[in-house]
Formats: C-alpha cells, structure tokens, sequence
C-alpha cells in the first residue's frame, strides 16, 4: 500500500518540477547581458563600479520586463541579448572636491547595441535584427525624463520599442 503511494507522490512531485521548469522556459521577455564588463559607459560617478554597474541592469531589466511585453501579440516571447552600453553623459573627474561627477550634454548620447528575436507561441522566430543605436536627441525632450533614474536610457528604450516592436 505505501509503495504506490510513494510511487504516486515522486511522479506528481516529478511532473509538478517539470511543469515549473517549463513556466520559466515561457516569459514573455528572456535578456541576456553579453560581458558587461565590457560595457562602454557604465561607469559610477562615486562608488563601486561593479556594484553600480550590477544596479543599472537590474533597474533596465526591470524596466524592459515591464513594457515590453506592451509591444507583442499575445503569446509572443522575445529573446534579448545586449552586448554594449553607454549611459547619457559623460563621468568627469573632480579635483577640488574629490568625487567624480557625470555630465549630462548633447554630446554625450545614451547607445545600446541590441540583438533581439521575436517568438511565436510554437517558439518560431518572427522577427530576428541585431541593432546598435543612440537617441542623439535625448535631452530635447521633457525634463520629467531627466529627472528619472536612468531616464535618457529607459526613453531610448521605449522609443525602439514603439519603432520596432509596433503591432
């Protein structure tokens, strides 16, 4: 009597592991950070540069998982790779006071180089391009954008969902 009952709990137990396995096969946004270290700009004005660093992909990832799927029917994944980054502005050393500071100029562009493909329900690519661009302008816009952390990046992103990804 035990053994098919135990027989019973390692198969529901087995198919309920695989069933999580494959939930997390099917998110509907997968990004890929490809060597960040060797990211262009992604350098902290103060602090610790891996940890700022670790900081700037958790907040774009965060905010790449929440919209983006605004952008595809449903069903749809997209596989995202980024492979370079460069924030707005430019991280300047301080003499006098002793902390570095990022300066913000039309100058100095936020860039991402991207790879992405678009997936339909069966896992059949739809749309697959690798694209490198820059919002040269960034600054023109509302200063609410500014005043966002990693605005200039986030509006970047969003005005290449809207161009691409439109249904």
């Amino acid at each position: 009597m035990i053994k098919p009952l135990m027989m019973g709990l390692v198969l529901s137990s087995t198919f309920l592991v695989g069933s999580l396995h494959a939930a997390t096969n099917t998110d509907p946004v997968m990004i890929d950070w490809i060597k960040p270290e060797k990211f262009r700009d992604v350098d902290t004005a103060n602090g610790n540069k891996k940890r700022y660093q670790a900081r700037v992909m958790k907040e774009l990832e965060k905010y790449i998982q929440q919209e983006l799927p605004k952008f595809l029917n449903n069903g749809q994944r997209i596989k995202l790779k980024v492979y370079d980054l460069d924030l707005a502005g430019d991280v300047r050393p301080m003499m006098a006071a002793g902390n570095d500071i990022r300066v913000i100029k039309s100058i100095y562009p936020p860039m991402i180089d991207i790879e992405y493909s678009v997936l339909d329900n069966n896992g059949k690519v739809i749309k697959a391009q690798r694209k490198r661009f820059r919002d040269m302008a960034f600054n023109m816009g509302s200063p609410l954008v500014a005043s966002k952390q990693l605005g200039y990046e986030k509006a970047m992103l969003k005005k290449w969902m809207r161009n691409e990804l439109t249904r």
